[in-house]
């Protein structure tokens, strides 16, 4: 996300949290830890949080960690949109396209997806695709996407 973006969120936060520490220190931190996620799944986290109820400012990791829930909750998903995309229907018969749908289901719910999506290999490539179309799902066709 660009730098606008990022002040952006903080200002937000700042209104919902006014004893919010407010100072360029703060900003940089918050510049350089957000940096590569989207606007719109951080802003979201944001706005979860706030609504939650919480008295306390957020923390970056915290909404970095939400985010993160945000995006898992959706691999499911994922995982019926690749194998859509591969042409492996979701009742399949065939051993080998279960094999090819625990396959996916792997890569989808690994921990270090964003790792493994940098490998240029059909798999990798259909995931990528389909996580892409699914973050403009989710948060709208001007995401900035991660891959």
């Amino acid at each position: 996300m660009t730098t606008k973006q990022v002040l952006a969120i903080k200002t937000y936060c700042e209104g919902a949290y006014p004893n919010m520490k407010k100072d360029s220190t703060a900003d940089l931190v918050w510049i350089d830890m957000l940096k590569t996620y989207q606007y719109e799944g951080i802003m979201k986290a944001v706005k979860t949080y706030i609504l939650s109820g919480n008295p306390y400012s957020p923390t970056i990791a915290v909404l970095i960690q939400n985010y993160g829930i945000e995006l898992t909750s959706h691999n499911e998903k994922l995982v019926s949109m690749v194998a859509e995309e591969l042409g492996i229907g979701e009742r399949a018969e065939d051993v080998t396209e279960h094999r090819y749908i625990d396959n996916i289901r792997n890569i989808v719910y690994h921990p270090n997806l964003e790792g493994i999506l940098k490998h240029d290999d059909w798999l990798p490539n259909a995931i990528r695709k389909c996580k892409n179309q699914l973050t403009n799902q989710l948060y709208g066709t001007n995401a900035k996407l991660l891959t």
